[in-house]
């Protein structure tokens, strides 16, 4: 986590990185489905 958010400093914009990010942080709203609300 600590290496994803080091990375997003570097590349604010970047979406897979914040993607990721959320997934950790939100494993049930991502697995087995992702709840799109």
């Amino acid at each position: 986590m600590t290496e994803w958010q080091a990375a997003l400093r570097w590349d604010p914009e970047n979406l897979v990185l914040r993607e990721q990010i959320w997934a950790a942080r939100y494993p049930e709203r991502f697995h087995p489905t992702i709840d799109w609300d």
